[in-house]
């Protein structure tokens, strides 16, 4: 084997080798970006769930927390900073509906299920028991103001 030979040998085995560092080094800043973003969401959840603020759009996790553990003032108050900026979202009349129910205001209940059918029809088989309850008081009512 000649000296340019050995060279060109060599200088591919250290291209392969860097190609390999290169490949490696890519794999891992894919890697470290992906940890970043997770932290940086478990974080944001986290401030979430401390504060009851939230820096855009109304999480349901959060909502469900405040519904499941009775805290329907909160929840009231957390999904009314919502309803300017997203009157049509899903998640956010479904709350409203069920804050308003728990609380009472059963017509103002009422029209939040509905307007969560309008949004997403398929809700609607979350909703029509509240409905149907809620017409069966009203009806209980006016029958007896007629009696």
């Amino acid at each position: 084997m000649t000296a340019s030979n050995e060279t060109v040998i060599e200088l591919t085995k250290a291209i392969h080798s860097l190609d390999s560092t290169i490949f490696k080094a890519e794999m891992l800043l894919i890697l470290l970006i992906v940890v970043i973003a997770a932290s940086t969401w478990t974080l944001i959840k986290y401030y979430e769930r401390k504060t009851g603020e939230l820096a855009d759009s109304l999480d349901p996790d959060l909502a469900n927390h405040y519904y499941e553990s009775e805290q329907i003032d909160k929840l009231l108050s957390y999904c009314d900073k919502f309803k300017k900026k997203y009157p049509n979202d899903v998640h956010l009349n479904w709350y409203l509906g069920l804050c308003n129910y728990n609380l009472g205001n059963l017509n103002e209940a009422k029209n939040y299920f509905i307007k969560v059918n309008t949004i997403n029809p398929n809700w609607k088989k979350h909703t029509e028991g509240y409905i149907d309850e809620i017409d069966e008081v009203f009806n209980d009512v006016n029958n007896s103001v007629v009696q």
